[in-house]
C-alpha cells in the first residue's frame, strides 16, 4: 500500500514539475517574441525616423538656409554705383550676420537629428533647445514646464523626444498656431507628456480615421512605450495631444 503511495506520489509529483517547467519555457518562449517584435517594431521606427529626418532636412535647406543663402548671393553681386564704402560695409556685415544665421540653422538641425545630445545632454535639455530652434525659426512662443523626475532608459526618451518633434512639426505646418505649451511630469508612478497649441484645432470626428503619418507615427511611439494617447482639440480652439505612461515595479528597477 505504501508502495502504491509512493509511486502515485512520484507520478504526481513529476507530472507537477513537468507542467511547471513547461509553463516557464512557454513564457520564455513568449517573452522572447515579445522582445523580438519590440525591437523590430523599434527598428522599424527608426527606419521611419531617418526618411522623416531626410525629409525635414531637405524642406529646411530650401525654404530657410537656401533662402537665406540666396540674399546672400544678391548682396554680394549687387553692384548700385554710387555707393559709399560705409554702406558697402554695412552690407557686409549684415551678410556676415547673415552667414552666422545660416550657421547657427545648420548646427541646430545637427543637434536634433543626433539622437546621442539626449543620452549625453538629457531629455529635457533636448527639449528646451527643440523649442528654442522653433521660436527662432517660426517666431512661434514656446513654453516648456517640467516637474518630476523621467524614469526611462534611453530608448524610451529618443521615443519621446521623436513624438514631441513630431507634434512640433504638425503644429507649425498645419495648426496656425502662435503658440506651444509643452508640459512634461515624471514620478514613481510613471510620466505624462502633453503639447497643446492655440491653433485651428483639428476635426474630432475625422481625427479617429486619420491615415496622415504624423498622428499614424505618434500612434505607433506611443504604443511602443506601452502609453495611452488621449487628443482634445476642437475648430479654433487649439489642440491638446497628451502621452501617459505607467510604469511597472519591474519597470521601475529596470530603468
Amino acid at each position: 500500500m505504501e508502495d502504491k503511495y509512493l509511486i502515485a506520489l512520484i507520478i504526481y509529483g513529476t507530472l507537477l514539475l513537468l507542467t511547471l517547467v513547461g509553463i516557464i519555457i512557454i513564457f520564455m518562449v513568449l517573452h522572447k517574441r515579445r522582445t523580438r517584435r519590440y525591437q523590430e517594431e523599434l527598428l522599424r521606427t527608426r527606419v521611419e525616423v531617418q526618411e522623416q529626418a531626410l525629409d525635414w532636412v531637405s524642406r529646411e535647406i530650401h525654404d530657410n538656409i537656401g533662402q537665406v543663402l540666396s540674399i546672400i548671393r544678391m548682396q554680394l553681386n549687387y553692384e548700385a554705383p554710387g555707393k559709399t564704402k560705409q554702406e558697402l560695409v554695412d552690407e557686409m556685415i549684415q551678410a556676415s550676420g547673415l552667414i552666422e544665421q545660416c550657421i547657427n540653422d545648420l548646427r541646430n538641425m545637427s543637434h536634433t537629428l543626433n539622437g546621442e545630445m539626449i543620452e549625453k545632454r538629457g531629455l529635457t535639455a533636448a527639449i528646451k533647445q527643440e523649442l528654442s530652434y522653433v521660436h527662432s525659426l517660426y517666431k512661434l512662443e514656446c513654453d516648456f514646464i517640467e516637474s518630476g523626475e523621467v524614469v526611462l532608459d534611453s530608448e524610451g526618451c529618443l521615443l519621446l523626444f521623436r513624438i514631441i518633434q513630431e507634434c512640433l512639426n504638425n503644429i507649425v505646418r498645419h495648426a496656425e498656431a502662435t503658440a506651444i505649451s509643452v508640459t512634461l511630469t515624471g514620478g514613481d508612478h510613471g510620466l505624462e507628456l502633453s503639447i497643446e497649441d492655440n491653433g485651428k484645432g483639428m476635426d474630432m470626428g475625422k481625427l479617429a480615421e486619420s491615415k496622415g503619418m504624423g498622428l499614424v507615427n505618434i500612434r505607433e511611439r506611443t504604443h511602443l512605450l506601452g502609453g495611452k494617447l488621449h487628443i482634445l482639440s476642437g475648430k479654433e480652439k487649439g489642440s491638446k495631444i497628451t502621452v501617459t505612461l505607467k510604469l511597472s515595479q519591474d519597470e521601475k528597477t529596470r530603468y
